[in-house]
Formats: C-alpha cells, sequence, structure tokens
C-alpha cells in the first residue's frame, strides 16, 4: 500500500525538479488499488495561502474517500495550523514539542510519533519507554502515599538537566503525594524508598543518598529549628548540582508537576491531567501494542 506524493516539488517556484504532480495526477492514482491517500502536503504554504495546487490534490483525495497526510513543521500553534487541518490533512508527523502533538489533536488530527536512524522521537527501549537523557527527558512517577491505595500516575518532564540519579519529594502540591523524577529506575526506587523509611521529605540520589531533608511531620514539615532545617535544604543545593540539575531551585518547581489547576498537563497519581479540558489524556499520542508496554497506559481510577 502506498501514498501518492503530494509535493513534487515540495514546494512550486523554489526549486528545479524532474517532473511535477499536480491534482489531475493526484486524482488519477486515487484510483489504482495500492493507492491509500496522500502523501505528506508538505507545502503548507500552498495550503495557507489558498492555491488552487495545493487544495486541488487535496481535495482529490478527500473526493476519493482516501486520507490525506501531513507534514506542518512550523512551531505555531494558532490559526495557521487550525486553517491547515480544516483543509482536510488527518495527521501529522513533525511534532517535536509537547504543545505541537496536542494542539494538532485538538484541531483534529492524529499526531504521529516517529523513530529512526536520523529522527528518534520516542522517549523506546527494548520495547520500554525511558528517560531519554540526551533530550532532557525524564520519567516521572507520582505515587499515593496517603491511604496505600497503591494508585499511581507515570509520565515525563523536561527542563531539569539531570544527567544521572534521581530526585524525590513528598511536598507535592496540593495532594502531597509521593512525586520521583530521575534518569534510571534503580535510582527512582532508591529515592522513593529512602523518604517512605523516613516518613517525607526531600532527597537526591545517584547510586546512593547524596543529600536527604527529612520532614517528619506529614513530610512536608519538621520540628528542627529554622536554621538548622534552612541549613540542610541549602545544603540540598550541591547534590543536585552534582547530579546536573541546571535549575537553581528544583524541588520548587518539581512541586508544580501534580498540580492539576495549572495548564497544560499534570502528573497525579491518577494519571496524566489535560488541565485544559480537565480529562485524563493517555501517555502515548500513537496507537501501540500495548502487550509490549511494560505498564498500562490506562489512568488509574
Amino acid at each position: 500500500m502506498i501514498n501518492t506524493p503530494s509535493c513534487v516539488p515540495a514546494v512550486p517556484g523554489f526549486e528545479d525538479t524532474g517532473s511535477f504532480v499536480g491534482p489531475e495526477d493526484i486524482a488519477e492514482t486515487m484510483d489504482w488499488p495500492s493507492v491509500v491517500g496522500l502523501g505528506e502536503m508538505m507545502n503548507f504554504p500552498g495550503i495557507l495561502g489558498g492555491t488552487d495546487h495545493a487544495h486541488g490534490e487535496v481535495g482529490e483525495t478527500l473526493r476519493a474517500g482516501k486520507i490525506v497526510t501531513g507534514h506542518y513543521s512550523m512551531p505555531e500553534t494558532d490559526r495557521g495550523l487550525n486553517a491547515y487541518v480544516a483543509s482536510g490533512v488527518r495527521c501529522c508527523h513533525e511534532s517535536t514539542r509537547t504543545e505541537d502533538a496536542l494542539a494538532k489533536m485538538r484541531f483534529g488530527m492524529y499526531a504521529m510519533m516517529r523513530y529512526g536512524s536520523a529522527w528518534k522521537d520516542l522517549p523506546v527501549i527494548d520495547g520500554k519507554l525511558e528517560s531519554d537523557i540526551g533530550q532532557d527527558v525524564l520519567k516521572t512517577f507520582v505515587f499515593e502515599r496517603h491511604h496505600e491505595t497503591g494508585k499511581f500516575g507515570y509520565g515525563f518532564v523536561k527542563g531539569f538537566g539531570i544527567k544521572r540519579g534521581a530526585m524525590a519529594s513528598t511536598v507535592a502540591h496540593d495532594a502531597h503525594n509521593l512525586l520521583v523524577v530521575g534518569t534510571n529506575d534503580d535510582d527512582m526506587a532508591l529515592a522513593a524508598n529512602t523518604l517512605i523509611a523516613c516518613g517525607g521529605g526531600m532527597v537526591v540520589v545517584d547510586g546512593e543518598i547524596l543529600g536527604l531533608v527529612e520532614l517528619s511531620i506529614a513530610g512536608l514539615m519538621d520540628a528542627l529549628p529554622t536554621e538548622e532545617l534552612s541549613e540542610k535544604v541549602h545544603g540540598m543545593e550541591k547534590a543536585w548540582a552534582e547530579i546536573g540539575c541546571t535549575m537553581p531551585s528544583p524541588f520548587m518547581t518539581m512541586a508544580l508537576i501534580p498540580l492539576a489547576c495549572l495548564p497544560e498537563l499534570r502528573l497525579t497519581n491518577r494519571g496524566l491531567v489535560d488541565c485544559t479540558t480537565f480529562q485524563f489524556a493517555t501517555l502515548l499520542a500513537a496507537q501501540w501494542d500495548t502487550e509490549a508496554l511494560p505498564f498500562s497506559i490506562r489512568s488509574e481510577d
């Protein structure tokens, strides 16, 4: 099964090619049994500019009841993207940011992720979703810690700059469940279990405990004098810098990851929350064989 190439040339008027494909050619191929749709419509300037060439190709494909695949590489998620989707383009593989994929899906597309020799868009190793330190993408878990329900949510965050180890905290607004961010499962487990053992607090680990602030009162406070506790908190700065964290105060930022009243995506112990529609979201934008994954992608009730 094939898609008919839509853009020969990619954007008319900017290069010389060996041939030309137009709406009449598209219409002819749509009757071929092997053709299932139109290849990626890279000429999004033609779509946005209303050219007969670009819209003609899309129109012939839609008339045949087949799929128009897309290519919208602009970092723009407003009127331009909306117009592109409204033209009839049904999917796009050019999402490199979370906001790109979300916007495309909200406008009615399905977002495609790709993994190849050059573009490794899949945060996947031996069928498992893992942290990608090279792209600053870190695995994140939120565990319910108040009633032993066993509920947990999982996802990914970026922006911390961590190169190794893990961090965990029970100061996680507003439910203050156990929040863990890390580069590998072993360190994440060590961080989580360290806080479970001491009743809560903040910890940085890298094969061993590098820094720990115990917060024995509900995992949020401690009875130590202010000066003494402040000294312990400041001592954590060396620990998070040691694992490569580039934020000046990462635990303050971490604490907002589960706060479901902030846009756009938040992670709670029940799962990934779309805080613009206030619905649970799946971690994966594409369809997967979930039997090959190390966990279910359904949100915990």
